[in-house]
């Protein structure tokens, strides 16, 4: 069937074919949703889009595609879809203008198909940025000309082009006088109107240039450009062909490693610490307090036996170092040495300029730490951040060192084996070690500039391709403390933990205590992280240990709580909160929690 031609296709919500100012336009159309004026403009929106399109190019042949009925209408994503089919099959066209998106896509395979074919048999797409400032689609395929207002353009003519940025052109989208329904017009703005503009500066380019490839018309028709130095500050982790991997030192980073052993996809072959701690010689399960994992008996890392293994861990050695001086073998020596060895390194601290200057790393050298510093933040998405549509669950504390990502790890194994897909960002520098998809470490041993914004677009990234895996829910996990306790001090406050929180943007909540947390502490907390973003708290989870004397601020040995001191905190938490608590790693406890995320989530 021969396709016919048209200069332009506009999908949007119509046009008033009967508007004064279009008399001699020469437009034809359909609609795609349910209409007894057919392609007829309902909303306003559409109208004005051609409105501007014809000021700049009075001579066009326009087909417009109806796809939005009324104010009450969202864009459906099918309908979107539906017309880009149309168009490919039925129109042979130069160029089409989108003056609209989606910012969350539930199909994101069938709608950058549907643009990419059109794009392959030649045609420009152009389409609006979402006013809000969020990321939407299909503005945001690297394909399709994503169209922002921006101030740099001063009037209907300007067209800026964006290098290296999400952003691919900046319009004219102040406020202006564009054509509306019933004959009349109306003052309005935004990105859809320098969509607008946009394609109709090209479009004359189109007709002025016949027959040069797009790229050639695009660069005729910008009046400036802007190039942003793009820098890739996110690093990726190095392929992680480990099996055999020994361990070193034994400290609290590490134990995690330890306690799930039976969820890593690699032999741990043996575990090392100095001598000088007096831990060589002791059982991991005794210093643990575990009994069912493979039990490693700590040897000393002077000895230690390259032969066997093919991988080393390296935990944070610093305050090791800063104990015993320099009788301890740091993480640059054995990095070296292991490397020199043909090894694996994967190092939580992150020593990569010291190794690279006297080790050739062959892509054997890995760490979790990135460094994020104000001039190497990428300013290029001009803020846009990406609305996430997989469900998000969080765990988040009260304190530091009560369980938090043993429990993400005790709910990941939870959801896997009752068959549901996880897709997970960790905050620990182990999170790449138990196979989580993305690692945001901002704990202990991070190098990373709490600036909020900058940590909540990189976050934010993150959890956008999260969000593309499409699996069943993502689970992430937050550091230390959501909510300070007391404000005595600026270290007291809690920026990194906002900014996860802010970059995230969690559907539900699992906020994990301590035995001996006030519950005014405890309400607070809730209430912080319910307001910060829209959320709710699920659950609490109780840390199972506790200290035996808590004196004037002085706590001794840590101890399992008792029956009673549960039943007390969950009788008081029940009373007062009405939120269930359940104990960290009680089997029938997290079979329960797991009950109540499903039940939140469905």
């Amino acid at each position: 069937m021969k396709k016919e031609k048209f200069d332009i296709v506009i999908i949007d919500s119509g046009v008033d074919i009967n508007h004064p100012s279009l008399k001699s336009a020469d437009i034809s159309g359909i609609s795609m949703v349910s209409s007894i004026n057919g392609y007829i403009d309902e909303l306003g929106h559409g109208t004005a889009i051609c409105g501007i399109i014809f000021r700049h190019c009075p001579k066009a042949k326009i087909f417009v595609i109806k796809i939005v009925n009324d104010l009450t209408s969202l864009i459906e994503e099918q309908k979107l879809i539906e017309a880009l089919n149309y168009i490919f099959v039925n129109i042979d066209c130069n160029l089409i203008n989108i003056s609209l998106g989606l910012n969350i896509v539930e199909n994101q395979n069938l709608l950058y198909s549907s643009c990419k074919r059109l794009k392959d048999r030649g045609t420009i797409i152009i389409s609006a940025f979402d006013n809000s400032g969020a990321v939407s689609y299909p503005a945001a395929y690297d394909f399709v000309y994503g169209v922002e207002s921006n101030n740099i353009c001063k009037g209907i003519n300007d067209l800026v082009y964006c290098g290296n940025s999400i952003v691919n052109l900046c319009a004219y989208g102040k406020s202006q006088r564009v054509m509306w329904l019933n004959s009349t017009y109306l003052v309005s703005g935004g990105s859809s109107y320098a969509c607008a503009h946009a394609s109709g500066i090209i479009l004359n380019k189109q007709k002025e240039f016949y027959g040069i490839n797009n790229d050639e018309i695009i660069r005729k028709s910008i009046t400036g450009e802007i190039i942003f130095n793009k820098k890739n500050c996110s690093k990726k982790p190095c392929c992680l062909n480990y099996k055999n991997a020994a361990i070193y030192p034994f400290n609290k980073e590490i134990h995690s490693l330890l306690r799930y052993e039976n969820l890593l996809q690699f032999n741990i072959i043996d575990v090392y610490d100095t001598k000088y701690l007096a831990r060589v010689g002791a059982s991991t399960d005794t210093l643990l307090g575990i009994s069912e994992n493979t039990n490693h008996i700590i040897k000393n890392i002077e000895n230690i036996e390259w032969d066997e293994i093919d991988t080393i861990i390296i935990g944070h050695t610093k305050e090791m170092s800063d104990l015993i001086g320099a009788k301890a073998i740091s993480s640059l020596e054995l990095a070296e040495t292991a490397l020199k060895k043909g090894k694996y390194v994967y190092s939580f601290d992150d020593i990569f300029s010291e190794v690279e200057s006297s080790v050739s790393l062959n892509d054997k050298y890995y760490s979790p730490t990135e460094t994020l510093d104000a001039d190497e933040f990428d300013n290029s998405t001009f803020g846009k951040l990406h609305k996430i549509r997989t469900p998000i669950l969080e765990i988040i504390g009260t304190s530091s060192m009560q369980g938090k990502f043993s429990l993400q790890l005790i709910l990941r194994h939870l959801f896997q084996s009752r068959g549901y897909t996880i897709a997970q960002l960790g905050s620990e520098p182990s999170s790449y070690l138990f196979g989580m998809d993305e690692c945001y470490h901002f704990g202990y041993g991070s190098k990373h500039i709490h600036e909020p914004s900058y940590s909540i677009a990189q976050i934010n990234k993150k959890m956008h391709n999260l969000d593309m895996l499409d699996r069943d829910l993502i689970i992430v996990g937050c550091q230390s403390n959501i909510l300070a306790s007391e404000i005595n001090n600026i270290r007291d406050l809690t920026f990194p933990q906002w900014s996860f929180l802010q970059g995230t943007q969690p559907d539900g909540v699992v906020l994990c205590i301590n035995e001996y947390d006030n519950i005014d502490y405890i309400k607070k907390s809730i209430k912080f992280a319910e307001s910060v973003v829209d959320c709710k708290v699920i659950a609490i989870v109780l840390f199972p240990m506790t200290y035996s004397n808590k004196l004037s601020g002085i706590y001794s040995k840590k101890r399992y709580i008792s029956i009673d001191e549960f039943n007390r905190i969950n009788n008081l938490v029940s009373s007062e909160i009405m939120l269930p608590v359940y104990i960290l790693g009680n089997e029938q406890h997290m079979d329960m929690l797991f009950t109540d995320i499903i039940n939140f989530f469905s």
